[in-house]
């Protein structure tokens, strides 16, 4: 396999690296483009600086992809400084198949951001995030998948998962706990677990909420269940098992700042969203759609970086 740095365009923009070693840039403006035949479902993890446990993840990536050949998976590393894209890229240029591709932004943009870039390059009828180490194991995309066809969108509950959940400090429970509370009183929404890093969306579905979403930091989850109780979005909830691994890793929120920050944001997806409504115009279905008219096979360029707005 080439180094993944070599040829790379001056710029901003979004380095592609598929398995089999295949790289490619995806043309300007073209929020659909994959390199892959048609699956099912699209699997976005997002990664940033996870050079400590790649190794980990990635044996468990290939063996979902391995085993469920009618599904994509999509890692979108987050402008990572240390080895986390060279280590993804060197394990697919070992794997004889192109499930598996590595988006890279040149600089870190933030989970909700690495998100839109994955749902930017599924082809998928249906799409799912989860978090890049796996906090929550690839075996929940079979119940999302089971899900989604009755639903618009399916989203992991670690309140549903009862006692699995005694592996979490009790501080980040507390701040869970508390702060989904404050998300339904202000937001309206019913849903006890608003934050866990594992959702699933039809393709339209996700390119209406994501079309509208405005909140950029940790408390970005709650705005899409907002936005799809204001689009009339049938939502259901999965169990959602945290991995015994997880336990062990450092959490980098702030536990003073970052949930006083959160609480601003909700209140200012209120604020937002009262008297906007429902069914706004969707750039990203219509990028698409104007992409089917173009043949881009063989193109050589950067991936646009524009918000999805």
């Amino acid at each position: 396999m080439k180094n993944m740095d070599e040829g790379a365009a001056e710029g901003p923009g979004i380095l592609v690296t598929s398995s089999r070693g295949i790289r490619t840039h995806a043309p300007p403006g073209i929020t659909g483009y994959a390199g892959n035949a048609m699956a099912t479902i699209t699997i976005i993890l997002p990664v940033y600086n996870e050079a400590w446990l790649i190794g980990s993840v990635m044996t468990r990536v290939i063996e979902h992809a391995e085993s469920h050949p009618d599904q994509h998976i999509l890692i979108v590393d987050d402008g990572s400084t240390d080895r986390t894209p060279e280590l993804v890229g060197e394990r697919l240029g070992r794997v004889d198949h192109d499930r598996i591709t590595l988006l890279r932004h040149e600089r870190n943009q933030g989970k909700a951001e690495a998100i839109i870039t994955g749902l930017r390059h599924s082809t998928d009828p249906l799409v799912c995030y989860t978090d890049g180490d796996l906090a929550y194991s690839l075996d929940h995309v079979d119940q999302l998948l089971e899900a989604l066809q009755d639903a618009d969108v399916a989203i992991g509950s670690r309140a549903l998962a009862g006692a699995s959940q005694r592996n979490i400090s009790w501080h980040r429970r507390l701040f869970g706990e508390t702060f989904n509370l404050l998300v339904r009183l202000i937001l309206g929404i019913p849903h006890r677990d608003t934050q866990a890093g594992l959702k699933g969306f039809t393709f339209e579905a996700a390119t209406r909420l994501f079309s509208r979403l405005k909140t950029r930091n940790f408390a970005f989850d709650a705005e899409l269940l907002y936005l799809a109780r204001k689009e009339q979005m049938r939502v259901v909830e999965i169990p959602a098992h945290v991995s015994v691994r997880h336990s062990y890793k450092v959490s980098t929120m702030n536990m003073f700042r970052d949930p006083l920050t959160m609480l601003w944001s909700v209140c200012k997806v209120r604020a937002r969203h009262a008297v906007r409504k429902p069914s706004e115009s969707n750039t990203i279905v219509e990028s698409k759609a104007c992409a089917a008219h173009a043949d881009h096979e063989g193109m050589v360029t950067m991936a646009s970086e524009e918000p999805i707005s």
